[in-house]
């Protein structure tokens, strides 16, 4: 039997998303993301923001703010910004995608939060299992 994947959701996130059966969430303080994995958090970092007028408003409230964030999240092994519901590339979010390709982060839009949930378990799977093989 294989043990259940802990996402750790960071305790000011207000929004509790859809995540699968399988999968537990604990929460804690996270520096600057959104999401991790137990065990993992000083390597895993993502930061989502769950519409893209949440990501506009982070970013007409304090671009410097959001500048920071992003330099933040570099020091992550395992990085990633999600912006949900993205469909066209608008001025923010081509700004997103340049800082994010500047910092060598990886940037998606996945159409809802269903699709972002079901993406990062994919990829917080991954990285617990090669965990476990090293």
């Amino acid at each position: 039997m294989t043990r259940p994947l802990i996402v750790v959701q960071d305790s000011r996130e207000t929004f509790s998303p859809p995540w699968s059966p399988d999968i537990e969430v604990e929460r804690a303080e996270l520096e600057c993301a959104n999401y991790s994995v137990r065990g993992m958090t000083a390597s895993v970092a993502y930061k989502v923001f769950w519409s893209l007028d949440d990501m506009c408003a982070s970013l007409d409230r304090d671009r410097q703010a959001f500048d920071v964030m992003v330099r933040r999240l570099t020091a992550y092994r395992n990085r990633v910004l999600i912006v949900v519901g993205g469909t066209t590339y608008t001025e923010a979010e081509r700004y997103v995608i340049h800082l994010a390709l500047d910092s060598g982060l990886v940037a998606c839009w996945p159409a809802n939060a269903m699709g972002a949930t079901g993406m990062m378990a994919w990829h917080f799977r991954r990285l617990a299992r090669l965990q476990e093989l090293n």
